[in-house]
């Protein structure tokens, strides 16, 4: 027989208990509260392992996921908005339909994550690694931003455009052009020259640069 312990779930900003109960992990507790429907607005998860839990149709608007381990977690139907995610895994996580405002997801990690139809407006982000997602798929990307260390913030009002399968990708924002690991500001290619291109990023990857460069010409 599996022993169980005694588990609450705590709320980050009063420090009420939101929910308690006899179960084999934190895990478990978390995802008995979110089938019994329990609101778990602004709960401390800080940390928690959640990977492949079943949180859909989650209330955890305000909750604090720091650090966690969300991979592969169902987390379709959910509410996470004014979230904090920092430094979380969100690898193979689904947030199918999901409402994703105002939430923190600076350095956390992301890899096949699941978008599709989720709400996802005034979110940020750092790890490169979320360049990978496909949030063309979500019913609304909007007035995000993915912070650099040293460059700054880099406008994210739109989808990213993502081209994959050259020597190195290519990520389009708003403002700004991802070559491997390189930021670069579309108004530097006019600097950079159409003649210089070639010589810097290669033949195939400048036939993709040169029509950001007329564009940004043309804009000026």
């Amino acid at each position: 027989m599996t022993k169980k312990t005694r588990f609450h779930i705590l709320c980050a900003y009063t420090d009420d208990i939101l929910y308690e109960g006899w179960f084999s992990s934190q895990k478990e507790c978390v995802e008995t509260a979110v089938a019994e429907h329990i609101n778990l607005d602004g709960a401390d998860l800080t940390g928690i392992n959640l990977a492949n839990a079943n949180l859909d149709d989650a209330q955890m608007a305000g909750v604090i996921l720091n650090g966690a381990n969300l991979n592969g977690a169902n987390l379709s139907e959910c509410v996470f908005d004014n979230a904090q995610m920092v430094g979380a895994d969100l690898s193979h996580a689904c947030f199918a339909l999901s409402s994703l405002m105002n939430v923190d997801m600076t350095a956390a990690s992301f890899s096949a994550t699941e978008v599709i139809d989720a709400v996802i407006s005034g979110c940020r982000f750092s790890c490169p690694s979320v360049f990978g997602t496909a949030f063309h798929k979500a019913a609304v990307f909007k007035g995000c931003r993915f912070i650099h260390d040293t460059k700054g913030d880099f406008i994210m009002d739109k989808p990213p455009v993502i081209i994959q399968g050259l020597t190195r990708d290519i990520v389009y924002l708003d403002h700004i052009i991802k070559v491997g690991s390189e930021f670069i500001a579309k108004g530097d290619l006019i600097a950079t020259g159409d003649r210089h291109l070639e010589f810097l990023y290669g033949r195939e990857i400048a036939s993709f640069l040169r029509p950001v460069l007329y564009e940004t010409m043309a804009s000026l």
